[in-house]
This record gives C-alpha cells, structure tokens and sequence, in this order.
C-alpha cells in the first residue's frame, strides 16, 4: 500500500504536467490568434467549441471523469484562450 507521501508526490507531477501541457496549448492560442487576425476570422467560432465540448464529453466516458468538472475547467480554458487570441499575442 502506498502512503500519504508517494500518493501526494504524484499529484505533484500530475499538476506539473498539467502546467506544462497548458503551456503548450496557450502557445498554440496564440499562433491561432495571429492566424485568425492575418485572415480576417472571428476569435469565437462556435462550431469548433460545440465539437469540442462532445469530444471531452466522450473522453469523460472512456476515463470515468465527471464531465461537469471538465466543462468548467474547459470554460476557462477556452475563455482565456479567446483572450490571448483578442489580444493578437
């Protein structure tokens, strides 16, 4: 059995790549936000977003994660997405 120690050492590297991971995806934002601006697209585009939100939906099934945690989660993600890419960084 594993104690409070090596348990809480995992979430530790869980949460550190989770940082890295949002790292990542916030660079992708921002090549999106140019992107978008240098063709002329709106920062919202609700088609994408509805796709998104039924593929986490899904992957909630396949990895038993309560899908209401992941849509708010989601919700300030794609929030402070659109944010960078308003902002053209």
């Amino acid at each position: 059995m594993e104690n409070l120690k090596s348990l809480r050492k995992k979430i530790d590297r869980i949460d550190a790549a989770i940082i890295k991971k949002l790292s990542a995806r916030q660079q992708i934002s921002e090549k999106i936000g140019r992107l978008k601006i240098a063709l002329g697209k709106p920062v919202k585009d609700f088609p994408r977003e509805a796709a998104q939100k039924q593929q986490y939906a899904q992957l909630c099934l396949n990895y038993q994660v309560d899908f209401a945690l992941v849509n708010r989660l989601f919700k300030l993600i794609i929030s402070h997405s659109r944010n960078l890419q308003k902002n053209g960084r």
